[in-house]
């Protein structure tokens, strides 16, 4: 996802939250993106080494424990209203790089409206 912005993580080693929900993903970027568009989800729990396979989990509070073992956990708290910013700058790139390829003055006319209002 080339929007997502990882400062809109959080993330703690060597910590994990409760009651958290299994999710079939095989990849840190696949499960954050994944938790992005649940709107419950409000954090994650990675753990690449779990035998089950159970990488990725769900978080719907950020109540958070000590693991057993280092290393093994990463708990990250996703920053929703980080996350509006980075898809509202993503969305104005987008519209500016448009402008530019199908315009007469490369889209200046509109960067100057934005940043007056």
């Amino acid at each position: 996802m080339t929007w997502l912005n990882a400062d809109c993580w959080t993330n703690t080693s060597d910590v994990h939250g409760f009651n958290g929900v299994a999710q079939n993903l095989a990849t840190l970027e696949q499960c954050q993106e994944a938790c992005v568009n649940d709107s419950t989800c409000v954090a994650i729990d990675w753990e690449p080494a779990n035998p089950d396979d159970n990488f990725c989990w769900f978080l719907t509070m950020t109540v958070i424990g000590n693991t057993t073992e280092t290393g093994v956990i990463t708990h990250y708290e996703l920053n929703r209203l980080c996350l509006s910013k980075s898809y509202f700058h993503f969305y104005l790139r987008q519209i500016f790089s448009y402008l530019s390829l199908y315009s007469n003055n490369g889209g200046k006319s509109l960067i100057t409206c934005v940043t007056v209002i």
